[in-house]
Parts: structure tokens; sequence; C-alpha cells
């Protein structure tokens, strides 16, 4: 589903704060690290597990016995019960005691346990190769002992996504470029936002569902942002519009982020939750002309929504494996009570991206 909710909530959050800018209403996760599961023998309870260990979880049977297969790695099981060191799972869609095998406990964790690299951050979707739906992959740990791989950052000549320390996000936090404003410097009235010579009127559309025209605020030296959010087909967009005339100057599929110079607009997210990650950078020219500049979708992550442009000119993001997209977008709400293992990236802007079209 188009994270329709998640978007009008987060523009509700931008109107109701006088911050100056968008990354700072993000609170920080002060939850310490999950606890593993405290299973118990039903299935009733529907406890879930991920395998985390990139080389697949070793099976065995209920008399400890090691079987010739192993669950895949980033698979998701339910756990029917345990046993000392190990859980018995099944298939979460057969969901049969007859089809209960046992994985070691430290094979296991929740979806945000899952260990991602400098190789998997910078894997394009096109490339992207997901075996978690597998229920067993013969000889998987001998095969995947063969496949390690070096991360070589001169094979990215467009993006770089690098891993960073929860510490050194948090310092380049405290530099963030705070060049956007949200205020009420624009005022709707009876459903019609007034710029200059031009109008953004809410309509009924398809099935008399609502397509609504929010002010989110501005960049003083480029415009203001307005964002449409069309109910019906589950679609938002994002306009930066000339202060004067109401003339839109560029459309964006995301909110955008401009750097410390707005020589760069940003954005970053996912169309649908089962989407790719897009990364979107344009070089912004004078007389506020746009160039598309890096285009590219990424596989193995989503952001959370936390990101900004450091005063070094990298655009930095909290990040989560893209295995739990749809869980962690579903539970808006209580995001902030939730005890994710967050991880942090720096990305950096190297050049255009190659035409190449994803799938």
């Amino acid at each position: 589903m188009k994270l329709l909710l998640y978007s009008v909530l987060f523009t509700s959050a931008l109107l109701a704060t006088n911050t100056t800018q968008v990354h700072k209403n993000y609170e920080l996760n002060k939850a310490e690290i999950c606890t593993k599961h405290n299973f118990h023998p039903s299935v009733n309870n529907d406890s879930y597990v991920y395998v985390i260990t990139r080389n697949g979880a070793k099976a065995y049977n209920e008399n400890g016995n090691k079987l010739d297969w192993c669950f895949a790695f980033k698979a998701k099981l339910l756990v029917v019960t345990e046993k000392g060191n190990l859980l018995g799972v099944t298939s979460i869609y057969r969901r049969k005691k007859a089809d209960t095998y046992y994985i070691k406990k430290s094979d296991t964790g929740n979806a945000s346990d899952i260990p991602i690299n400098n190789l998997d951050l910078n894997e394009r979707y096109s490339d992207y190769e997901d075996y978690s739906g597998y229920i067993t992959q013969t000889h998987c740990i001998e095969y995947f002992e063969d496949e390690v791989e070096e991360f070589i950052p001169s094979n990215y000549t467009d993006v770089e996504v690098n891993l960073i320390t929860k510490n050194e996000f948090l310092q380049f936090e405290k530099n963030a470029i705070t060049n956007f404003s949200a205020n009420n410097a624009v005022k709707k009235t009876d459903g019609v936002i007034t710029i200059g010579t031009k109008q953004f009127v809410d309509t009924l559309g398809e099935g008399n569902l609502p397509n609504t025209f929010t002010y989110v605020g501005e960049y003083k030296l480029l415009g203001y942002v307005i964002q449409l959010a069309c109910h019906a087909c589950e679609d938002y967009v994002y306009y930066l519009v000339d202060k004067n005339t109401g003339e839109i100057l560029f459309t964006f599929s995301d909110f955008p982020y401009f750097n410390k110079n707005n020589q760069w607009a940003l954005t970053l997210g996912q169309l649908f939750s089962d989407s790719p990650t897009v990364l979107y950078a344009s070089k912004w020219q004078e007389e506020n002309s746009q160039e598309l500049f890096t285009y590219k979708e990424f596989g193995n992550w989503i952001p959370t929504g936390r990101v900004f442009w450091g005063e070094d000119d990298y655009f930095h993001a909290e990040i989560l494996p893209y295995v739990i997209a749809q869980e962690y977008h579903n539970s808006y709400g209580t995001k902030g009570n939730k005890n994710y293992n967050f991880n942090y990236v720096r990305i950096k802007i190297k050049g255009h991206t190659p035409l190449q079209n994803d799938d």
C-alpha cells in the first residue's frame, strides 16, 4: 500500500511544530536493543523469528541430529516450541506441527537484527536476490562460505552508501542543514490555497475521495512546498512553488531535501511499503531549472524518515532492513514504543547514474 497515511501524519507533524528542519521532528529512539523472544510452546502465540546468520540456519530433527539442509538467510519462521538452545520452527504458511524442524536460537532474531553491510547497502534493486521465501536451501552453509565479496567503493560511480555508527550519526545531526522552515506563511481558506495568481483547490476524485493540498513550509531562497495527497489513488506528490507567482517549479515524489548551498535536491523513500527504496538527486541550476543527476533503487534497506543533509555535504539516514518495511510502516502510531535495531548510513552523490532500467 502506498504510504499515504504515513505521509499525511508526517505533514501534520510538520505543521504542528515550529522547528526549522524536518529531521528534528523525529525523536531519538532511546529504547535498548531488543531482547530475544520469550517463546512458549504454542503455535497460537504466533511468535516469529528471522534467520539472521548469512550462512543460513542449519536444520536439526527433534532428536538434535543435523539434517542436510538449512533455512535461508532472512527466512521468516513461525515458532512452535523450544528445546534447550534450539527452536522448533515451521513455515509461516504451513503452521503444521508435523512440519516442525529445529534450528539454533543463536541463528535467529527479530527482523531488525538482520545484519547489513556496505555491499548490501549499495546493491541495486534490479540485482537484488531474496532467498527468504525459500523454506530450505541445500548445503547453504558451505555455499555461502565461498561467497565472501569485498566492498570496493570505486565500483559505485553514481551513489555510495556507507554504514556509520549511531554516535557518528548523532554528531553529524548536530550540524544538520536547517534551511527549511515549517511555518504558517500560507493559509488555506475554504479548501483553497492561493499563491500569486495560482490556486490549489481541494477536490473530490474517484469514489468521491478527496484530493487534498497542504502547505508544508518553505525554502526561503527557493519557494514554498505544497503537498498533494490523492486519497483515491493512495498517492502523494510534493510541489516546489514560486512564492510570487505560484508557478510549480518542480514536482517530487517524496519530500525534497536541499543541501546547504541549495545546489542539490534529494528525495529518499518508497513508492509502496513493498517497493524498493528510491533515491533521486537533482542538480539545481540557475533560474530554478532542474537537472536529473542520480536515480537509484535499492532492495536491502528502507529509510525511517529521519534524514538530513550534513555540513559535510553528505546525506544521512536512519534505516532498517527491507524485510521489515511493511511491519514498520503499518505500525506508524507505535513506532516510538518499538525496540527497532536501527542502522545509520552516510550517502555520497558521486556522479550521473548510468542509463539502465530497473525492474
